[in-house]
């Protein structure tokens, strides 16, 4: 077991020496991302292949950004587009994931009453919330796949092009594009 969680000790040690380093350059201050990533808790969830063009499916994801996860799926429920079945159930997936794996969206403990908070949002609003527990998106992108297949259009004087079909695909480390990226938080 102890093979199987630290593979390299080596390797652990070298990282921690150098994180070390950081924080004494840094003189023990946090950058601001780090700070948020201690006090809040978020997830980043994508999709898999989507048979469709970015061109289309930005408009769908520009559409839940800042909404809770409750209105986006409500949003994409009644949404007449195609591919919003597919965002419709990502983002289903993505809250799910958040209750299970990171407890996020679950309320507050033991009966007790949390404090309302006023935030601002990334448009520049400002936002009571009275449950900070509650779910909302905080990004939403979508990215290039592979090519799904091609086809030859003729035209005048015995000239063709190739016309490509576009999918939108989830990201690999080792590939550099993905699909439809859905980034939640708790407020």
């Amino acid at each position: 077991m102890e093979r199987a969680l630290d593979p390299d000790p080596r390797w652990r040690v070298r990282y921690q020496r150098k994180k070390i380093m950081q924080m004494i350059r840094a003189n023990g201050k946090l950058s601001k991302q780090e700070q948020i990533k201690l006090t809040e808790r978020e997830l980043t969830s994508n999709s898999e292949i989507l048979p469709t063009s970015t061109k289309k499916l930005v408009h769908l994801s520009h559409q839940i950004v800042g909404k809770t996860v409750d209105e986006a799926i409500t949003q994409m429920r009644f949404s007449k587009k195609k591919m919003a079945r597919e965002v419709k159930y990502q983002l289903e997936v993505a809250r799910d994931e958040a209750i299970a794996s990171r407890g996020m969206g679950l309320g507050a403990q033991n009966g007790e009453k949390l404090p309302k908070r006023t935030i601002q949002t990334k448009d520049g609003k400002r936002v009571e919330v009275d449950d900070p527990t509650r779910l909302y998106v905080d990004e939403s992108w979508v990215t290039k796949g592979p090519i799904r297949s091609a086809r030859t259009q003729y035209h005048a004087r015995g000239r063709m092009s190739i016309m490509w079909r576009p999918t939108t695909r989830e990201y690999h480390p080792a590939q550099r594009f993905g699909g439809v990226w859905i980034h939640l938080a708790a407020y």
